[in-house]
């Protein structure tokens, strides 16, 4: 566990797991400086129970890092992470999961799930995410995880993973997998042998995080889809319909990111502390998230255009509404490598002051596109298929063509990616 000015419900997270009938077990708990009533909290919980072992530290360094941190105090075989605003389902929970590791030996045990909101310190459940059982061994990993993104909360280490598995390949959840969607998701690509629980055996807070309303400005948008990547077949025939939802599902999480970005949300650094950062340096920071082959691939599989127009459309609105910051736009042209010129060329703000895609594309900006997609720099040619909608009608229709066959080229080459 991690906590931070989390006074309001960490006592009840801490009953949760003192209540259960289960006695073989130990919460590290990480302090990230707290200066409200949680160190009270924590030292009287320490005083009562030593299976609770506080390390309270002057500044904050994030869940990520502090489960990383929790990580190298731990003496137990499995490891899941407690919310400070969460809780274990029932008593009973522990000992449950401890059945299911005895008899299968797993690398991962999965369980379901409940979503509370809380209220003035009264907890309703408001939906619950129970999967059906299964135990996953030797089958085919992209169907996998195809299912358990349908089935389970995937992207969370709200799970049970053996520590030695864990160390065996590198996951602390901050550094190289940074959090739960990346390190769950290598955990996923590496396990032998996995256990999906039919029991609800944690409950999800949802509208109490600390977090869940600032995104990390250097988040890695390649690194959950490189550990995707390692498992895919070879022949990918027949396949097309589940990498389209694995691939779909990571990119939603991180088109939200970049959006988040570009139209200026709160950010943090990667120890989740808040900073700030100018429309400029926002802007070429979502133009190199979005430019990477990993980004492309899965747009590949998920699709080009609708994906592409959640990107740009959002960076293009940003910039547009800025358009009288000359000094700020200035220093995005000079140093944006194509998506300042592309969200300038392909957008306009209309009579009503609305940003929009244009539909009349005269012979210079048409040149000029082209020229874009000829850039190495976006050699997958992001924002291609805008371009050739059926409602967009070219000056010189030749461009339009050319563009075509450009595209082409580049979804036959795997969507300009290094297959």
């Amino acid at each position: 566990m991690c906590t931070y000015h989390s006074s309001m419900t960490l006592g009840n997270a801490l009953d949760s797991a003192r209540h259960q009938t289960c006695q073989n077990w130990e919460l590290v708990i990480l302090d990230n400086g707290s200066k409200d009533e949680t160190i009270t909290v924590l030292q009287e919980y320490e005083r009562i129970d030593e299976r609770i072992h506080v390390i309270y530290r002057d500044s904050n360094v994030g869940w990520r890092k502090g489960i990383s941190l929790c990580l190298e105090k731990a003496s137990g075989q499995y490891m899941m992470f407690l919310g400070a605003d969460d809780y274990l389902a029932s008593d009973e929970t522990l000992q449950e999961v401890t059945d299911e590791i005895r008899k299968n030996h797993p690398d991962i045990v999965w369980t379901g799930c409940g979503f509370a909101v809380w209220d003035d310190g009264t907890y309703r459940i408001a939906e619950q995410k129970i999967p059906p059982y299964r135990i996953y061994e030797q089958e085919d990993k992209l169907q996998i995880f195809a299912e358990l993104m349908q089935k389970v909360y995937y992207n969370s280490v709200m799970h049970y993973v053996r520590i030695d598995f864990l160390k065996q390949y590198g996951i602390d959840f901050y550094e190289p997998y940074y959090g739960d969607c990346e390190g769950m998701t290598e955990a996923i690509a590496r396990a032998g042998k996995m256990v999906v629980m039919d029991r609800m055996e944690y409950v999800l807070t949802t509208n109490t995080s600390q977090t869940a309303t600032r995104v990390c400005f250097d988040y890695d948008t390649e690194r959950q889809w490189k550990s995707i990547r390692q498992v895919l077949p070879e022949n990918t025939e027949g396949k097309q319909e589940t990498l389209s939802y694995v691939a779909g599902r990571v990119l939603d999480n991180l088109v939200a990111i970049c959006q988040s970005i570009v139209l200026g949300e709160p950010l943090t650094d990667r120890y989740m502390n808040p900073i700030e950062r100018g429309f400029a340096e926002r802007f070429l920071r979502v133009e190199e998230m979005i430019s990477n082959d990993a980004m492309a691939e899965m747009m590949y599989w998920a699709g080009r255009e609708s994906y592409a127009e959640y990107l740009l459309g959002a960076a293009g609105v940003a910039y547009w509404s800025l358009r009288k910051q000359q000094v700020v736009i200035k220093t995005i042209d000079e140093n944006s490598r194509w998506m300042s010129r592309f969200v300038h060329l392909a957008m306009q703000q209309d009579e009503n002051g609305e940003i929009v895609w244009k539909t009349w594309i005269s012979r210079a900006d048409g040149e000029q596109l082209k020229t874009l997609f000829e850039r190495k720099e976006n050699r997958h040619l992001i924002g291609a298929e805008l371009l050739l909608r059926n409602n967009v009608e070219y000056e010189e229709s030749k461009q339009r063509q050319d563009i075509y066959e450009m595209l082409k080229v580049c979804i036959e080459k795997g969507g300009g990616c290094h297959r």
